[in-house]
């Protein structure tokens, strides 16, 4: 970003520098994890990407670092909405994976135009 200074007695402007400026990523979580039948689960939660807000955000789900499963995060969410009203409703994901007993860690990815970026990892046991 380019700074000046503008002095509101004068037509001229003073060219100061340029600086970067933080452009917020993607935000996300995951916000239920359950076993629908026999080892299969079903995660749910939301995505937004600040630069593209309205657009639904593509998720990565990984399980113990493997991906698992992959899609948009289009589904009504007005809860998501109500927090970020600049984005729409339609930010939720629910995906869909097999994993065995025992303990494992879930994280959640957002994939952009920009890059990858992991929003949250959680652990659960899978009974």
């Amino acid at each position: 970003m380019c700074v000046y200074v503008h002095d509101t007695e004068s037509p001229q402007s003073q060219f100061l520098g340029v600086v970067s400026a933080p452009v917020a990523g993607p935000s996300g979580n995951i916000d239920d994890v359950v076993e629908v039948v026999d080892g299969t689960l079903r995660v749910r939660g939301w995505a937004i990407d600040p630069v593209s807000p309205a657009a639904p955000v593509e998720v990565r789900l990984r399980a113990d670092n493997m991906e698992v499963q992959r899609g948009p995060a289009g589904l009504g969410r007005p809860d998501v909405a109500a927090v970020h009203p600049e984005a729409g409703p339609y930010h939720g994901f629910e995906l869909y994976f097999g994993a065995g007993p025992g303990p494992v860690t879930l994280c959640l990815d957002a994939i952009t135009p920009r890059g990858e970026v992991q929003l949250t990892c959680v652990h659960v046991e899978v009974p």
